[in-house]
């Protein structure tokens, strides 16, 4: 019998704890992974922190990216890491169901559901969170006042779409509404 040879073009490694929204997701971030896992600077520049997350924004080729990682470690954190709960995971599904319903959603990119775990989206161009925005229409006036009205019918029908879709997001507050300088 003749001994197993190793073939001349062997098939692709793929991380498995990866999961790409799309080939062209893929073909982006495929050779990016040890960036993404431990993001740092100059290519990487942190947004935000608290206790279960870290946000960094940087770019990858031509291309603007938010990147979460998940690091809770809280007894329930603990807990659901131990029962398969992934949070990055459920970012991306929730990201691609809700874009497929039609709700304005950051492009979703992957996501790492292993050690350690983080989700990575497009980020949004000339984009502030909602709290920022809020704040400075407080200090235009009375024209502020009615951006702030008009922002919050957008708002009602953000929310309502979401529900449509069967989507209730557990966490919304302004900081995770992003508004855009196109309105």
């Amino acid at each position: 019998m003749p001994t197993p040879q190793e073939p001349d073009n062997p098939p692709e490694a793929r991380d498995t704890r990866i999961t790409y929204a799309d080939a062209e997701a893929r073909a982006l971030l495929s050779d990016q992974t040890t960036s993404l896992d431990a993001p740092r600077e100059p290519n990487w520049t942190r947004v935000k922190q608290n206790a279960s997350r870290t946000v960094y924004r940087g770019t990858v080729g031509q291309t603007d990216i938010y990147l979460k990682h998940f690091h809770g470690q809280s007894f329930l954190h603990r807990i659901a890491r131990l029962l398969g709960y992934s949070g990055a995971s459920r970012e991306i599904y929730y990201a691609q169901h809700l874009r497929q319903a039609g709700v304005e959603t950051p492009r979703p990119l992957a996501a790492s559901s292993g050690r350690p775990e983080w989700y990575a989206a497009v980020a949004v161009e000339d984009a502030i969170p909602g709290d920022q925005w809020h704040a400075g229409q407080l200090a235009a006036g009375a024209a502020g006042q009615q951006s702030i009205a008009r922002a919050t019918i957008a708002m009602a029908d953000l929310v309502a779409r979401m529900h449509a879709a069967g989507v209730i997001h557990s966490d919304l507050h302004c900081g995770n509404i992003l508004v855009t300088a196109r309105g």
